[in-house]
């Protein structure tokens, strides 16, 4: 009786509440009935996953290696001749054609062993002249007494001494003779000296690498010091990756491959295989 007085008091007093009253604790009401329904009696969540048709197709292992990349075709440009750089005249990107001027190098001590070379020839020249003469005089008279002798004209050690100067003769032609082939060998090394103090392009492209300063001496030995790289064609590039031991065997010449670089950020690039070199590379030591 008393709970029944308790709600008879309840319903009692909510009649005599104010309209909006009334209003808020029905709103309220309400609310918390839609809450307990969702609660108890919401749908069960959908399944995280999707079905699908089964295909046949491919599977594909993706291979990730780095490495830089550089033009295809390259040449590099060396000094012949030791020397100071006099000047140059191309830098870093530079267009050069075949056969254009890119440094010089100073010509005064080429230029003096040229002088040098064409002294010698002449001279080696000059002693020619006069061995021949000498030959000559030398043959006609052991011809003249070799004729009498066998007329018995003349003694043998007569003939003995014209034969000796025959010999003689005829080996110091041989001597001026091959004299004359070094001083004009001599001069030929010293001319192409000459002409190799201009360093000029070998091909068309682009001046990729400039390795020496005016003023800079460089020395050509057993090995041609390196003054250029020039780029023969920039449209084709290749990358040479390092790729690890577990994958290398996974790639093959002629397969696709896909790369990208950090200038062209959000660009994908397409190539192919061209080569797999098998030597080990000892990466730790980098």
């Amino acid at each position: 009786m008393k709970k029944e007085n308790i709600f008879k008091r309840m319903i009692k007093g909510f009649w005599h509440l104010s309209w909006w009253k009334k209003l808020l604790i029905l709103a309220v009401i309400v609310a918390a009935a839609w809450a307990v329904k969702a609660y108890f009696f919401a749908a069960p969540p959908a399944p995280l996953f999707k079905t699908a048709e089964v295909k046949k197709g491919d599977i594909v292992d993706i291979v990730e290696a780095s490495g830089p990349i550089n033009p295809v075709n390259t040449t590099e440009v060396g000094a012949l001749v030791s020397g100071e750089i006099l000047k140059i005249y191309v830098d870093y990107n530079s267009q050069v054609k075949k056969g254009d001027l890119m440094a010089v190098i100073d010509q005064t001590q080429i230029l003096a062993s040229l002088a040098e070379a064409k002294a010698r020839l002449s001279s080696a020249k000059e002693s020619l002249s006069s061995a021949e003469v000498s030959y000559r005089l030398a043959k006609k008279n052991y011809e003249r007494y070799s004729a009498l002798y066998k007329k018995d004209y003349v003694s043998k050690v007569n003939l003995e001494e014209y034969e000796l100067a025959f010999v003689n003769a005829k080996s110091n032609l041989n001597s001026a003779q091959a004299q004359v082939v070094q001083a004009q060998s001599n001069l030929e090394t010293a001319e192409k000296d000459l002409s190799n103090t201009k360093i000029v392009s070998p091909i068309d492209g682009m001046v990729l690498t400039r390795k020496v300063s005016e003023g800079q001496t460089i020395t050509a030995g057993f090995s041609t010091p390196e003054l250029f790289v020039v780029a023969q064609d920039l449209t084709k590039m290749q990358i040479e990756a390092k790729v690890s031991e577990a994958d290398i065997v996974k790639i093959q010449p002629g397969q696709t491959a896909d790369f990208t670089l950090d200038g062209y950020m959000g660009e994908t690039f397409h190539g192919t295989v061209r080569q797999v070199r098998t030597n080990y590379v000892d990466s730790s030591s980098s």
